[in-house]
């Protein structure tokens, strides 16, 4: 590993870059649409900058990205910001799935979710 990949040049925390294919950072299936920096990002900062792009509506999907999305089906974590956000009303907590994360479901549930990233039926 180079002395370049050792630091994230965002927060300057330790992004434990391997270089590779065997990387962390190879979970995030949309780094392709991220711009890459001269040096790897942390988990925490990737994680971040693709929640603010693709819930920004910044990411626009191919037809063959969604397919890819879909397949790797529900998250066995929940990512805050990435898979959902927290929204208060009345002095409640509410959380509101994202449309990555309703994209990873794989179909529309139907329930009129506000991020729904499938067309609505007729």
């Amino acid at each position: 590993m180079s002395k370049l990949n050792q630091s994230c040049p965002n927060c300057g925390g330790k992004n434990n870059c391997h270089s590779n294919s065997s990387c962390w950072c190879h979970s995030f299936p949309l780094l392709e649409v991220v711009e890459r920096a001269k040096s790897c990002l942390c988990e925490v900062c990737l994680e971040r900058l693709m929640a603010e792009k693709f819930n920004q509506k910044e990411i626009e999907l191919s037809a063959e990205d969604r397919l890819k999305v879909m397949a790797m089906g529900e998250p066995s974590y929940l990512r805050k910001n990435l898979d959902y956000q927290v929204n208060f009303l009345d002095g409640r907590e509410l959380y509101e799935f994202t449309s990555w994360y309703l994209l990873r479901r794989g179909s529309c549930c139907y329930n009129d979710c506000k991020n729904c990233p499938y067309p609505k039926p007729e």
